[in-house]
């Protein structure tokens, strides 16, 4: 089974930024691996919901990146600590890309 997470890129940056972007109902975050670092925003409420079941936190993710399919893993998420508060219960994500280099010695 393939979990997969929509996200759009992102131009803002900072504080100010991620605040605008939370109270919207998004959630910043972090694409990063071989080459450039892509900030994304993803939707709070389908994030939020995926995070809880346990499978999402230890598999190979599809992300769908503006249109564009990409394999990530989850590498760490900040959670607000007072979860009942709606559209401020989470966070910031960061995702690392699964993408090979020259020393890498996988199959994919």
């Amino acid at each position: 089974m393939t979990i997969e997470i929509n996200a759009t890129n992102r131009k803002a940056q900072g504080t100010g930024a991620s605040r605008r972007l939370r109270h919207a109902g998004r959630v910043p975050g972090v694409v990063y691996g071989v080459g450039e670092v892509n900030m994304i925003e993803m939707d709070h409420n389908e994030l939020y919901h995926k995070l809880r079941a346990e499978t999402f936190h230890a598999s190979v993710l599809t992300l769908v990146l503006d249109g564009k399919k990409e394999s990530v893993m989850l590498r760490d998420f900040v959670m607000h600590r007072s979860v009942n508060k709606s559209n401020t219960s989470t966070f910031s994500v960061w995702m690392q890309t699964r993408r090979c280099t020259s020393r890498c010695h996988c199959t994919s």
